[in-house]
């Protein structure tokens, strides 16, 4: 409820990097749904002319692309958040010549993740290993 109330009375300065994993501590509690709707508020503040914050590092740039993937990296582990792609399909040229690619199903249509797989797999709708993204292959999203 704190958490909630924090985001809904824009307590939060997205533009400051301690902020930037707010949203996914929802997914903790098991709530994917606010994950997703709160990763969406956030991706709201690049506005495509500017970025909301110091890009200090490239922090804020960063962001903005994890974003739109649709999973959000958690500082110092191999542990990613998911929240939902912004695009019906993205891919990504990994350095060991395999491609991830990541798609989005009735994205223009939904606002809830109704369940994600992971190479033709159901796959846990909250989080991803990074060496499942290394090791090439399919996300996909599927929204109700």
């Amino acid at each position: 409820r704190r958490l909630s109330y924090a985001l809904e009375h824009k307590l939060i300065d997205f533009g400051n990097d301690p902020s930037f994993q707010t949203p996914w501590l929802f997914a903790y509690v098991g709530r994917g749904d606010l994950v997703t709707k709160w990763a969406r508020e956030v991706g709201h503040l690049f506005d495509g002319e500017d970025l909301p914050g110091d890009n200090d590092s490239g922090a804020m740039s960063a962001y903005y692309i994890f974003i739109k993937l649709g999973f959000y990296p958690l500082a110092g582990q191999d542990l990613y958040v998911l929240h939902g792609s912004a695009y019906p399909k993205i891919t990504i040229n990994l350095a060991n010549g395999k491609t991830f690619t990541i798609r989005a199903q009735n994205l223009a249509n939904g606002t809830k993740i109704k369940a994600v797989t992971l190479n033709g797999r159901p796959h846990d709708p909250l989080f991803l290993r990074h060496n499942e993204i290394v090791a090439g292959g399919e996300l996909v999203f599927i929204y109700e």
